[in-house]
């Protein structure tokens, strides 16, 4: 018999509850990374605002400390993309050709 189906209604969402701690930064990270492999960081920056958005504009009267959960949402959100934003695997924009260029150079 599998753990899971021996397990009671409590053990099962504390179980789920870990699994989504646990992987859910995970998959969040990778999903991130392949965002930016696949449309530059730019999208990023995109995606980390329009979630802080999201986050800030949700309410739940039902829980006492919704404010703080929201904030250390976003702290995780910050944290995620900076992880991301470091990565060797995120596709940096081009730089300024004329930048690049030796002083002098025609071309």
């Amino acid at each position: 018999m599998s753990k899971l189906q021996a397990a009671t209604p409590e053990q099962l969402q504390r179980l789920k509850l870990e699994a989504s701690a646990y992987f859910g930064p995970k998959m969040l990270n990778e999903a991130l990374l392949r965002l930016c492999q696949a449309c530059g960081s730019d999208s990023l920056d995109q995606f980390e605002k329009a979630m802080v958005d999201r986050i800030e504009a949700m309410h739940d009267d039902g829980r006492a400390n919704f404010e703080t959960l929201k904030e250390f949402a976003i702290e995780q959100l910050y944290a995620c993309v900076r992880e991301v934003k470091s990565s060797p695997k995120v596709k940096q924009p081009p730089k300024e050709t004329k930048a690049r260029r030796t002083p002098g150079r025609v071309g």
